[in-house]
């Protein structure tokens, strides 16, 4: 009967620590700007294909993919600990130079 506690302990404190993980990753895409946050939540938590996403938005396939990687890297930075902003990198030219904008 003590072992099956333990082992019903170890999954309670396992579903707890998976609700603060859900939590933190909901707060992290709720930190993103609008249209980034619904492209993450429609690709990542709903499982849409880059092409629904992008038909259902009414946006090019290429820009879904530029909302994920910018929307992933902030809110794997917001995840560990940083401001989760999304930061822009400058476009570069074919010899990777900055381009100038």
């Amino acid at each position: 009967m003590v072992e099956k506690a333990r082992y019903h302990f170890r999954f309670a404190a396992f579903d707890m620590f998976g609700v603060q993980v859900q939590l933190l990753v909901q707060a992290g895409i709720d930190n993103l700007p609008d249209r980034c946050g619904e492209v993450v939540r429609l690709r990542k938590v709903q499982g849409f294909s880059t092409r629904e996403v992008a038909d259902q938005l009414g946006v090019g396939k290429d820009t879904v993919e530029k909302q994920m990687t910018l929307g992933m890297r902030a809110l794997v930075d917001f995840m560990l600990g940083g401001s989760g902003k999304i930061v822009r990198t400058k476009a570069r030219d074919k010899n990777g130079k900055a381009s100038k904008q």
